[in-house]
C-alpha cells in the first residue's frame, strides 16, 4: 500500500500540468530492500486530441548518493571543527583548495585569499627547494607521510610554531596534498619555561652551576 500510495502522489498534479515533473525525493518502504530514496519524473502521454492517456513515471534509486552526501557534509562538519588546522592543496599548482575555519581562524584570512596562497606564502622561512625536498618522498611513494615543525605566518604578519603532517591523496583527480597542522606554541612555552627552570635560579634569576657547565664544555 505504501508503495502504491507513493507511485501515485502527484498524478493529478502532473496531469493537470500536462508537462514533465519533477517529483519530490520521498523515501519508499520496499519488499527486499528496506527504505530507499527514489526520485522521480512524471510525464503525461496524451493522444492525438491531446487527452492524457497514462502517466509515464521514471524513479531512479538514490539512496547511496544521498547516505554519501550525508557522510561527507558530517565529515566536512568534522574536519571544520577539528582542534587541528586541515589544509588540502594542489599537488600541481600548490595552490590551496579547501581549508577548515580553525586554520581560517588562526591565519585571519577568508577562504577566497587562501585559494590564492601556497604553503610556501604561509612559511615564508621555508623556500621552494627546500619544501619540494620535504615533499620529495610523497611524490616517489617512498613515504607515506612526512612530519616536520615549521612556523606560519598569519595574514598580520605574527608567526607561530606548528607541526605539520603532509599526504599525497590520489584517490582525487588531480592528486592533491593533505596537510594536517597542529598549533604547538604551548608546547614550545613550556619548553621554555622548563629550559629556564633548568638553567636559572628560581628566586635570584641568575645562571646556575648547570647552564655553567654547559656554556663551559661549548667554550671548550
Amino acid at each position: 500500500q505504501e508503495q502504491a500510495d507513493f507511485f501515485t502522489t502527484h498524478d493529478r498534479e502532473v496531469l493537470g500540468s500536462g508537462t514533465l515533473r519533477d517529483i519530490p525525493e520521498e523515501p519508499v518502504q520496499t519488499r527486499h530492500k528496506g527504505t530507499r530514496i527514489l526520485r522521480t519524473k512524471k510525464i503525461p502521454i496524451a493522444d492525438e486530441f491531446g487527452q492524457p492517456l497514462y502517466l509515464l513515471g521514471i524513479s531512479e534509486d538514490i539512496t547511496e548518493r544521498k547516505q554519501a552526501e550525508a557522510q561527507g557534509a558530517r565529515l566536512g562538519r568534522i574536519l571544520d571543527h577539528s582542534s587541528n588546522e586541515i589544509y588540502i592543496f594542489s599537488a600541481d599548482s600548490l595552490r590551496f583548495d579547501q581549508v577548515n575555519q580553525g586554520a581560517l581562524r588562526n591565519l585571519g584570512y577568508t577562504l577566497e585569499e587562501m585559494r590564492a596562497l601556497t604553503p610556501l606564502d604561509l612559511t615564508p622561512h621555508t623556500g621552494a627547494a627546500q619544501f619540494e625536498a620535504l615533499i620529495e618522498p610523497l611524490r616517489s611513494g617512498s613515504r607515506e607521510v612526512v612530519t616536520f615543525d615549521a612556523r606560519l605566518k598569519r595574514k598580520n604578519g605574527s608567526l607561530y610554531p606548528v607541526e605539520v603532517s603532509l599526504q599525497l591523496s590520489h584517490a582525487e583527480a588531480p592528486p592533491v596534498f593533505v596537510g594536517t597542522v597542529q598549533d604547538i606554541s604551548a608546547r614550545k612555552d613550556a619548553e621554555t619555561r622548563l629550559d629556564r627552570l633548568a638553567h636559572y635560579d628560581s628566586l635570584t634569576g641568575l645562571p646556575n652551576r648547570s647552564l655553567f657547565g654547559d656554556r663551559l664544555r661549548h667554550a671548550i
